[in-house]
């Protein structure tokens, strides 16, 4: 028997055939143009693993619920006929309680971990798109006495906040709930409105799409390959951020700093990039743009030497939504070498997934393996194994002083997370 239902709902809407799925009535919603630009980014995953046995049953009628709300979840990547363009695509008829996929698996951590399993990972590039290609990947990998829950997203249709909005809705307890699929217009270069088109941008684009991997291009063919980067993945002291909070003092524009302020500032200083830049949510920050949203709605507010060496800085910027973020307001200059660091944080959007009978014992960033050549550092995220715990994944050229960073997170190993 079929378990394909009908996923649109509320009055009839214009159902487009196309030539991928032909005979299979479905809806496009268009993108933005930089999500369609995002298509080569590595895709988003974490990888957590509970101890117990997967309460299968459950997480598939789970995940068949979340999915009947965000139907958009079960769509792939292909052109819209009508313009052209990439677009996201949903099938009318989609298999709810497929959408789940159970593997047994070894019982080593690395194959719970998904080390094993290629097929666990949504793609990215130019096979993601017109290929039927999911956008989205669920999936345990049970063994005896623990399990791993995989979850992967095209960072076409999804940035960190989409992402652990819908991981989040796995709990036992959260509410389920449909965000909304249709995109807001948004242009990250353009939706800091006290700053458009502000001249770090147009570093910070010469530098990363131009000059950078031009660089990266000469030295692998000069010299074979470059050093290897140093990939490293610790949890954070939490007697040293409660040392650094206590030690701050109240200043204009910057009452406190977070953890994020602090992190990002002394990873900025320790890795000494030209410019570093953190990761910006914009939802309910410009007007007509909400948490509802599904999407990438997120912009980079950067930060020369002399503005990230301050933690305040930092927080001044994101209060005030400027890269103005000194207290004098002077117009600063970028560092040396032309590298440009990147701070993305997970720890204030992820939420524990309790599930009945399951003890969590590691969550961490995974995915597909990208390949060195593809990466720029200095790079890192903040993100949390365990519900009070921070951790930071760093990709640097050199090691990086310890700092607020301890031991080897759980399981980092065994996720390839360490080189």
């Amino acid at each position: 028997m079929s378990h394909c239902v009908r996923c649109f709902d509320g009055p009839r809407k214009t159902l487009i055939k196309t030539k991928e799925q032909p005979g299979f009535p479905g809806l496009f919603t268009d993108l933005n143009e930089h999500e369609v630009q995002a298509l080569g980014l590595a895709a988003l995953g974490t990888a957590t693993v509970y101890q117990g046995s997967c309460p299968e049953s459950w997480l598939r009628s789970r995940v068949a619920k979340i999915v009947c709300a965000n139907p958009w979840l079960a769509g792939h990547l292909c052109s819209n006929p009508s313009t052209g363009k990439i677009a996201l695509f949903v099938c009318e008829e989609i298999d709810y309680q497929g959408f789940l996929d159970v593997k047994a698996v070894a019982n080593q951590l690395h194959d719970v971990l998904g080390r094993q399993t290629a097929s666990a990972w949504v793609k990215s590039g130019p096979d993601s798109a017109n290929r039927h290609e999911p956008i989205c990947k669920i999936m345990a990998l049970t063994a005896t006495g623990h399990w791993g829950l995989l979850i992967s997203m095209s960072h076409a249709v999804a940035d960190g906040h989409t992402f652990y909005t819908i991981h989040n809705m796995l709990d036992k307890d959260a509410e389920v709930w449909a965000m909304e699929r249709k995109r807001v217009r948004f242009n990250p270069l353009r939706c800091l409105t006290d700053a458009p088109l502000h001249g770090k941008w147009l570093f910070w684009i010469l530098q990363q799409h131009i000059v950078n991997p031009m660089k990266n291009c000469i030295s692998k063919r000069a010299v074979g390959n470059r050093s290897a980067l140093v990939f490293r993945v610790r949890y954070v002291r939490d007697e040293w951020l409660q040392e650094e909070k206590r030690a701050f003092t109240a200043c204009p524009g910057a009452p406190f700093v977070s953890s994020q302020d602090l992190l990002a500032s002394w990873f900025f200083q320790a890795a000494k990039p030209a410019c570093g830049a953190i990761v910006y949510n914009m939802r309910d920050r410009t007007e007509g743009l909400a948490a509802r949203h599904a999407g990438s709605y997120t912009t980079l507010l950067m930060f020369y030497p002399e503005e990230y060496k301050s933690a305040a800085n930092i927080r001044r910027a994101i209060s005030s939504k400027s890269p103005a973020c000194t207290l004098e307001g002077l117009r600063q200059r970028p560092g040396w070498g032309g590298r440009c660091g990147l701070v993305t944080s997970f720890h204030n959007l992820c939420r524990a997934v309790r599930l009945d009978g399951c003890n969590q014992l590691t969550h961490l960033p995974s995915g597909a393996d990208t390949s060195e050549a593809d990466i720029l550092p200095p790079i890192a995220a903040i993100f949390r194994p365990l519900p009070k715990k921070l951790a930071m994944w760093t990709i640097t050229e050199e090691e990086l002083p310890s700092g607020p960073l301890g031991d080897t997170v759980f399981g980092a190993n065994e996720a390839n997370l360490i080189r």
